[in-house]
């Protein structure tokens, strides 16, 4: 009977995502769905390795986050800009290069503790990878409360999401360090005009070529005081993302390299390409909040693209235009512009579905329909009416079913950024289009997704990335 009904939810799940949505997907193909816009080069590589990595979520509230970042070529070395952005808005907190060499590794700890007051700190724990500028001892602190951003408060920073996008690559082999110092990493990419190191001659032109795509990333989250888990998950690599070199380098705020460098072969450069490959028109989050195994579930939704999209001239999937300043994304009167209505279809384990009127039969008729709105970058959702977070976290919100009936205590939720009909209307700017001889659409939001769930008070846990589907139309 057990082998009967899960054979049965997974008919209903293919049927309700609808299999011909898998015709194209992270900007890949399968044999049977539409071709790819023309020239469209970067894509999502399910094997991890790109040339830009995104982390979707970081968390040093009394918790320790541990990235490692590999550079897996054994040919090449390459310089990546590191970039830190909180989680509410997107404001950048920290940044910095590293210059990895032919099969080097950099590893780093953000961490923090439970005074808002206190900003978190960046702290390598790798003594021979030379990043510019040079860490401190004590590591570095996140910045806030900026001219740029005065409304970063020292707690935001503990929270948020990170990019790890290629810069340059060189001729290199393991064990023979061009770049060995962090001035030469500096005059490197910043230029011999702020950064003058002795005896190193800074390349450029044939002696560069664009970043290897060979970079994987991975991060751990280790909560120090709830538990033992460790929280991790692989970075999403982007593959093919920049085919030149970026030689005109700085360190100011939202300064190249971005997603909208992207370079695609020619055709589509910029962030369209990027929000293309990343949208989700269905994100789907398992969840257990048994009480008998004191169990917790939480789901993250993160848009990592979404201060990038805003900009004029781009196609633009999300609500908002472009805020005056970035402290007017805080301002009460202006919030609810930046929200994320996203339709969601909470099911438990026997194929019933939350919220709806009682038909006399299981699995019962599925008759209604529940919204949520997502108002941050990250958007960290507790499953259960007054449950607590698994991790410490400023940017949450619960969501349960109230049900008489029926426990809804194990289950699975769907997460809709795309859809018809029901009590929300979904946005109709959902999409983008990249026109060429394949014209093709995609609708949805870009995005990224992690489910977390932990038993026993924290002391066993996980983090899994989201499943997710696509919708797309080809239109000549």
């Amino acid at each position: 009977m057990k082998k009967f009904v899960l054979s049965l939810v997974c008919l209903m799940t293919a049927l309700f995502l609808g299999i011909a949505q898998a015709a194209q997907i992270d900007g890949l193909q399968n044999r049977q769905g539409p071709a790819l816009p023309s020239q469209l080069g970067v894509y999502v590589n399910p094997g991890h390795l790109g040339d830009a990595l995104i982390g979707g979520y970081y968390n040093a509230r009394n918790a320790i986050t541990q990235i490692s970042i590999v550079n897996t070529s054994d040919t090449q070395g390459v310089a990546v800009k590191v970039r830190f952005r909180e989680g509410k808005f997107s404001n950048e907190v920290l940044d910095f290069y590293v210059c990895l060499s032919a099969g080097d590794r950099w590893t780093a700890w953000v961490t923090g503790d439970d005074n808002p007051d206190h900003p978190a700190v960046v702290f390598p724990v790798d003594d021979d990878t030379p990043t510019y500028p040079a860490f401190t001892a004590l590591g570095e602190s996140m910045k806030y409360g900026t001219s740029l951003a005065p409304c970063v408060t020292a707690d935001m920073t503990k929270e948020g999401y990170f990019t790890v996008i290629g810069a340059q690559s060189w001729a290199d082999v393991p064990g023979n360090r061009i770049i060995a110092t962090s001035d030469e990493c500096g005059e490197q990419l910043i230029g011999i005009g702020e950064v003058d190191a002795p005896g190193f001659s800074q390349m450029t032109g044939d002696a560069l070529d664009g970043p290897v795509d060979a970079l994987a990333g991975t991060v751990n989250i280790w909560d120090y005081v709830d538990g033992a888990s460790d929280y991790s998950y692989n970075m999403l690599a982007l593959s093919n993302f920049l085919d030149n070199a970026l030689e005109d380098l700085s360190l100011s705020v939202d300064s190249s390299p971005l997603f909208s460098d992207s370079d695609t072969n020619g055709a589509y450069e910029g962030i369209d390409a990027v929000n293309y490959v990343l949208m989700k028109a269905n994100m789907i989050a398992f969840y257990d909040i048994r009480s008998w195994l004191d169990a917790q579930s939480d789901v993250i939704i993160t848009f990592p693209t979404k201060r990038e999209t805003l900009g004029a001239g781009e196609q633009n999937p999300f609500q908002p235009d472009l805020a005056e300043s970035v402290c007017n994304w805080d301002a009460p009167d202006n919030y609810p512009d930046f929200c994320e209505p996203v339709q969601f279809t909470f099911w438990d384990d026997e194929e019933n579905k939350c919220g709806c009127e009682e038909s006399g039969f299981s699995p019962r008729e599925y008759e209604c329909d529940d919204s949520l709105d997502l108002c941050h970058e990250v958007n960290y959702i507790v499953i259960g009416e007054g449950a607590e977070s698994i991790l410490n976290s400023i940017l949450t919100q619960n969501l349960w079913c109230d049900d008489p009936d029926y426990p809804f205590d194990i289950g699975w939720i769907n997460f809709a950024f795309d859809w018809d009909g029901g009590i929300t209307d979904c946005p109709d700017n959902r999409v983008i289009t990249l026109d060429a001889t394949q014209s093709v659409s995609s609708y949805g939001l870009p995005a990224l997704g992690y489910e977390l769930g932990s038993i026993v008070q924290g002391w066993w846990g996980h983090m899994l990335e989201l499943r997710y589907s696509t919708n797309v139309d080809v239109l000549n």
